[in-house]
């Protein structure tokens, strides 16, 4: 499929997606269109031991035609509908020039993937009535989105400039997790998770019936690290020698980063999950699971503020576990995912509200700027849903895109969350972060409205009781970004 002649910018483009290798299209022979929940924790990395065979100009997910997976979303997304053969056609180009492997094709979910970076490139593509800089900075955005998508699994376009959490093989992960085990804690934090009272609300908040979570391992390690609290045996009801507990734990939390060889940079999480071999593993060091199960021990009998945020914090964690909402197959876990964590952080986040003042403070603003200029609520839509959308990704991302457009959409997927793009993440990731990070979002997002968005914006600003010092202000920003990008 060669790039359209018509399209001036076509060799500009091409010089950063690489040489075009025809119409040639790799694909895999059938596999289940939508695996069940359990199913899609089980497949793993198997998905990279079929045999490819060869579709002539047709691009297939397993057994679904990518025209097919446009096709049933055209009633939530309307604009897949109107531009689809555009889409088509970009998925083709971009595969091609890339020279996809096998495995990309093996897992449905990278078809929505696919479908944003088509979308990005498209635009692109379309330089009527824009400035040059616009245009080169959307060649960019795209170049970079397809990089990162099919980076893993290109033998051309690589990968480059890789930041690790740790950098140990995954299995190397797991004996490193069960050496620093509490093997009786870890059963009884569990235990909590799945029956107690306190996760009730996150259930609910998923759709989850009591005994049908999603497989996973809890881990609670004989660790600590000093900035996790401050009042670990202050109160006088701690337990004796709480304190040189702690002060032990500390030490052993220090090896533990060694040995995980975590950058120089990074500090231990207070709970996290990890995806290995396609098993989650919800870790938490000891001394905060202490404070959820036996807070008395630790000195907090009270229901204070640092008790709920580490409360909040485990059923962030918790949500992770069952599901996962980015736009790309997470189920191979040999292949890093970088698409769609701001969402998925999100989608923990609503079912758990964890305080602001110690979390995503970047996503917040971002969610805000979508709510503030296109008046749409992805919390209202993530609790519609089940497991806040994970259970159908492409259904949430095409209801998500039917209001606010595709390109706006694959930006928000494309953005990382500053953490992960410090410490976890390719060159081509933090060049999309560099574009969208500190409201570079905000004015891209703002650039492509029309007309008639502004005036809605403005008009829901004013019936929300803001002031006319700050319509006024707002009318600038609005009149200034598409001034000065446009």
């Amino acid at each position: 499929m060669a790039l359209r002649k018509e399209d001036p910018t076509s060799n500009v483009y091409r010089s950063q997606l690489g040489n075009n290798a025809g119409s040639l299209v790799n694909g895999l022979p059938g596999r289940e269109a939508r695996p069940s929940r359990g199913r899609r924790r089980a497949m793993g990395s198997a998905v990279q031991d079929l045999e490819p065979h060869k579709l002539d100009n047709e691009l297939r997910f397993g057994n679904i035609k990518f025209v097919d997976f446009l096709t049933s979303l055209e009633d939530k997304c309307p604009e897949i509908g109107e531009k689809k053969d555009r889409i088509i056609d970009a998925g083709e180009e971009l595969v091609a020039s890339h020279n996809v492997l096998p495995g990309f094709f093996a897992a449905p979910d990278n078809a929505i993937g696919l479908l944003f970076a088509a979308s990005l490139h498209n635009e692109a593509l379309d330089t009527a009535g824009k400035s040059a800089k616009r245009t080169e900075r959307e060649t960019s955005l795209a170049s970079n989105f397809a990089r990162t998508l099919f980076g893993q699994y290109s033998e051309t376009h690589p990968l480059e400039g890789v930041k690790k959490a740790s950098g140990l093989e995954p299995k190397e992960r797991v004996k490193l997790f069960q050496k620093y085990q509490n093997r009786e804690l870890s059963e009884r934090l569990h235990t909590w998770l799945t029956t107690s009272d306190e996760m009730k609300k996150t259930r609910e908040e998923l759709q989850i019936a009591d005994g049908e979570e999603s497989h996973f391992e809890t881990m609670v390690l004989s660790i600590g690290y000093p900035t996790h609290t401050e009042r670990f045996g202050k109160s006088s009801t701690a337990s004796p020698g709480i304190e040189e507990y702690v002060k032990n734990l500390y030490a052993r939390g220090r090896a533990f980063m060694a040995e995980q060889r975590s950058s120089p940079d990074d500090i231990l999480p207070r709970a996290w999950v990890s995806i290995i071999d396609g098993k989650n593993y919800l870790c938490m060091p000891e001394p905060l699971a202490r404070i959820i199960l036996e807070p008395e021990t630790m000195g907090y009998e009270d229901e204070g503020d640092e008790k709920s945020i580490i409360l909040s914090l485990i059923q962030h964690e918790f949500a992770h576990t069952q599901g996962n909402i980015q736009p790309v197959d997470t189920v191979d876990t040999s292949k890093e995912s970088y698409f769609g964590l701001i969402i998925e952080e999100w989608r923990a986040e609503v079912v758990s509200g964890y305080s602001k003042e110690l979390s995503y403070s970047d996503i917040y603003d971002a969610v805000r700027d979508v709510e503030k200029f296109h008046g749409i609520s992805i919390n209202e839509l993530m609790v519609s849903l089940p497991e806040g959308g994970a259970n159908d990704k492409a259904e949430f991302y095409a209801m998500l895109a039917g209001q606010l457009g595709l390109v706006n959409t694959a930006m928000l997927t494309g953005l990382l969350p500053d953490k992960y793009a410090d410490l976890q993440s390719p060159k081509s990731s933090r060049d999309i972060h560099q574009t969208l990070s500190s409201g570079g979002f905000r004015n891209e997002f703002i650039l492509r409205m029309s007309d008639e968005e502004v005036e809605s914006c403005l008009d829901r600003q004013r019936e929300g009781g803001v002031s006319e010092d700050k319509m006024t202000k707002l009318r600038e920003l609005i009149t200034k970004v598409k001034s000065d990008l446009g």
